[in-house]
């Protein structure tokens, strides 16, 4: 629930200063199986995806975007909706 709120934040504030907490939040979480189960039910890749389509000024930004991608490409898992709901 906590991540869903913080995608979110995410994904309706454009201040660097958020988005930059945010995603480090996330990259922190991507060793953990269970955050990560929890951020592909969210598709939290799509709004990694979404913002990287975004100009930034702020290159770790970029970095972190950059990163998320990686790892969302490599561990990502998509679930249907009765996954979700047993979850």
């Amino acid at each position: 629930m906590i991540l869903e709120n913080v995608s979110k934040v995410l994904d309706f504030y454009n201040k660097e200063k958020i988005v930059r907490i945010t995603l480090r939040l996330f990259e922190s979480l991507m060793g953990d199986k269970e955050c990560m189960d929890q951020l592909s039910m969210i598709n939290a890749m799509a709004i990694v995806m979404k913002l990287k389509n975004r100009v930034w000024a702020d290159e770790e930004i970029k970095q972190l975007l950059s990163s998320l991608e990686t790892a969302f490409e490599e561990n990502y898992q998509e679930f249907s909706s009765f996954d979700k709901w047993q979850k």
